[in-house]
């Protein structure tokens, strides 16, 4: 009977954090996903391998999204796939909210010395891909860490303030 009311006073504590508990993903509208409990977030994009031409008298022969062998054929796509995936992560990052009042890009307007940080980041390709051939399509997923001491969080200039 003892074991039994331990039990039932231990699950009051527990079962209502894990049932109204908030989400730790987040996502937007172009699938961009942040997990809140490992501070990253990750993008996937679908991008169609391009056309396979090898012969001279063909007339697509040469022209633009068509590639003369396999490895080129993936080559193009993952060149498309990665610009789309630093557009996807560069918005989502700019859409994060650095405070109560702003959200990163209306900060950024503020302060320009976060948009030149935020450019930094992006610019120094922090993300680690994956590629995965399916079909006619390649699809490409791109993560990047929020924290540590490579991440995003580390690239934001913090004021610090005191307490009054």
């Amino acid at each position: 009977m003892k074991l039994f009311i331990n039990l039932s006073i231990l699950s009051l504590f527990f079962v209502p954090n894990y049932f109204f508990s908030e989400p730790a993903f987040d996502q937007d509208f172009y699938k961009t996903t942040t997990n809140w409990y490992d501070l990253t977030m990750t993008a996937e994009v679908s991008e169609p391998l391009p056309k396979i031409v090898f012969d001279d008298e063909d007339p697509d022969f040469g022209k633009p999204n068509t590639a003369t062998n396999k490895s080129r054929s993936d080559l193009l796509a993952r060149k498309k796939a990665k610009e789309k995936l630093r557009i996807r992560i560069s918005q989502r990052l700019e859409s994060l909210l650095f405070d109560s009042n702003y959200s990163l890009y209306e900060y950024s307007k503020i302060a320009p010395k976060v948009r030149t940080r935020i450019n930094t980041f992006i610019s120094e390709e922090k993300e680690t891909f994956d590629f995965q051939p399916f079909k006619n399509q390649l699809i490409a997923k791109s993560t990047i860490k929020l924290s540590g001491k490579q991440g995003f969080l580390a690239y934001l200039p913090m004021d610090y303030g005191t307490e009054n």
